[in-house]
């Protein structure tokens, strides 16, 4: 069980080494595929750095962010 094949929507799915030690009261395994490229972006720029959402939108339209 070491092993698992996960999904990702850029190469389909794959096979990697999941989490090496299991839970007794809690669930077990990979949750989900790596992140892409700036799936984090909106979330750390509001949440850690207080750029409003318009700003981030603003950024978006100049093409300073994707």
């Amino acid at each position: 069980g070491f092993f698992e094949k996960i999904e990702h929507p850029k190469v389909g799915a794959r096979v990697h080494a999941g989490i090496p030690w299991l839970f007794s009261e809690a669930d077990n395994g990979v949750k989900a595929h790596a992140p892409l490229l700036g799936t984090h972006t909106d979330e750390v720029l509001i949440e850690r750095l207080g750029v409003s959402p318009k700003q981030i939108s603003a950024w978006r339209e100049s093409g300073l962010l994707r």
